[in-house]
């Protein structure tokens, strides 16, 4: 077992290089820092496909010492909806559009800002009744309009606006925290869903606030594929057991 007993401390390549290869051993990592109460964290994801998004939470779940709870996974592929809920045993797996589960109108004020006209509205009884367990959602919205390589809908698809479900399903159940990835062409898109997106985050009644709402993280792989993630985090404790 590899521990981190210094997280804030600059990680060299040496430290690095030593993280990767246990993961690959399958060796647990775990950070010592975080040492404390039991804390869990409900979780939802959103066009989860198979469940890529959600294992890479569990993972840094896991070396905080988080128990991590999935309370839905969705997608309309009903394949990769089996594989998700095999690989992560959600309270509930819907194979439905995620347009689906909530209603909501955005309204367009003077400032050029976008705020909802109504807050947004349940349409999936069972998970209202689980509202109040979700402290995260996260969703990996269609990325085929946003892709350079689209030839034909490039930054102008009506996919390309399912990005902002991700946030109206966070304030419909009243996470704290939310995670969106897509690829880097998203913040082209023609209907600026980025910045729509961002505009919605801050201000709310609940007292929640964004801080750097939009950033850019690398992944590793035969070619560089970078995603734009939006996290808006609530500023108040963690759920704990």
């Amino acid at each position: 077992m590899l521990a981190l007993t210094d997280p804030s401390s600059p990680l060299d390549d040496d430290l690095t290089s030593a993280w990767f290869l246990e993961r690959v051993r399958g060796a647990s990592v775990v950070d010592r820092s975080c040492d404390g109460p039991d804390i869990e964290v409900g979780l939802v994801d959103l066009f989860c496909a198979s469940g890529g998004f959600t294992q890479g939470v569990r993972l840094i779940a896991e070396e905080l010492g988080v128990q991590l709870n999935t309370i839905a996974g969705v997608d309309i592929d009903e394949g990769a909806l089996t594989v998700y809920a095999a690989n992560h045993s959600p309270d509930l797996a819907l194979a439905c559009p995620v347009d689906e589960l909530v209603d909501f109108e955005l309204d367009v004020l003077r400032d050029g800002s976008v705020t909802y006209l109504n807050r947004p509205r349940s349409l999936h009884h069972e998970l209202s009744q689980l509202a109040n367990q979700v402290d995260l959602v996260i969703g990996g919205p269609p990325c085929q309009g946003h892709s350079n390589l689209n030839n034909y809908t490039r930054r102008d698809d009506p996919r390309n606006l399912l990005y902002a479900l991700v946030p109206a399903i966070a304030e419909m159940t009243g996470a704290s925290a939310l995670l969106i990835e897509n690829v880097p062409g998203v913040v082209n898109d023609r209907g600026q869903i980025v910045q729509t997106t961002e505009s919605l985050l801050p201000g709310r009644s609940d007292g929640l606030s964004s801080s750097e709402p939009s950033m850019q993280a690398t992944s590793a792989g035969p070619k560089p594929a970078s995603v734009i993630s939006c996290a808006h985090i609530e500023q108040t404790s963690p759920r704990s057991t």
